[in-house]
């Protein structure tokens, strides 16, 4: 989700900076841009250690700009759109017993270590 998020800043931030696209885009995505940084600009300046929790305001109006940008791509590219549905629920999955601390079987465990291992 937070690659999405990210995504759909950048291509946000690239519309408004390009004159082209400028003239075309939506008011709404101006606010949930506005949102996103209005909520996240309180936390830049902290020197402290920063936690999860004080992205989760931002994050909530970066899922909206995403779910935007989402609902595009169902009305026109559905395959782009289903691809990466089925991302984001396989790493909900592959993620889960991580997140919440759930036992797995050992040999999904040596399975996710081997696939941990790939990536680093």
């Amino acid at each position: 989700i937070y690659w999405l998020i990210a995504a759909a800043i950048l291509l946000t931030l690239l519309g408004i900076l390009t004159k082209k696209t400028r003239k075309k885009i939506q008011p709404i995505l101006l606010i949930l841009l506005l949102a996103y940084f209005a909520n996240l600009l309180p936390f830049i300046f902290i020197r402290r250690v920063a936690f999860l929790y004080h992205y989760l305001p931002s994050a909530a109006f970066g899922i909206l700009l995403t779910a935007f940008y989402l609902s595009r791509l169902w009305s026109k590219e559905k395959m782009i759109f289903t691809a990466i549905f089925v991302l984001v629920a396989i790493s909900f999955l592959f993620l889960t017993p991580l997140s919440y601390g759930w036992s797995i079987p050992r040999s999904l465990y040596q399975y996710e270590i081997k696939l941990i291992n790939m990536v680093n």
